[in-house]
């Protein structure tokens, strides 16, 4: 059986776009997740910085008891507030020209993590080396003004 926070997270994955197939191998599932709290959708995984950026080892611990046909099973969208989110989290999601999805998903929750959770600066060297390593300072201003676009405090 699913958890509660999967039950909120599968339709509200599915309502950004997300295949049933996607979902389940946890291809963007991290990024998606995450981005969809911020923007008020109330899936209630908790986020550490891991190597990467921001990692849930309960999303992931979650994602690995579940298969396509449970995922199918979680169709729907009961809970206030996650059609509101995912519309908020697809207007972001689209990368912009030269960039992939995989990494402009990656960058933009980097960003946020940083900025509102650990409250570290972009603009003065605190900025992890997966981000500095990665992403050139137009796109991290980019992906900054994009999160800005979740109306989140």
């Amino acid at each position: 059986m699913a958890s509660l926070a999967l039950r909120r997270l599968i339709p509200a994955l599915r309502s950004t776009g997300l295949s049933l197939e996607a979902i389940a191998s946890g291809r963007h599932t991290q990024e998606f997740a995450y981005l969809l709290d911020r923007a008020g959708a109330g899936i209630g995984y908790r986020y550490k910085w891991d190597v990467y950026g921001p990692f849930s080892v309960d999303l992931a611990e979650d994602l690995g008891k579940i298969d396509e046909l449970e995922a199918a099973e979680l169709q729907g969208n009961p809970w206030p507030g996650i059609d509101e989110a995912a519309e908020k989290v697809t207007a972001i999601a689209t990368p912009p020209a030269g960039q992939t999805e995989e990494a402009w998903l990656r960058l933009l929750v980097c960003v946020d993590f940083l900025k509102h959770r650990s409250k570290v600066s972009l603009e003065n060297g605190e900025t992890p080396p997966f981000v500095r390593r990665n992403f050139q300072p137009d796109q991290i201003r980019e992906a900054e003004e994009r999160v800005q676009e979740l109306a989140i405090a």
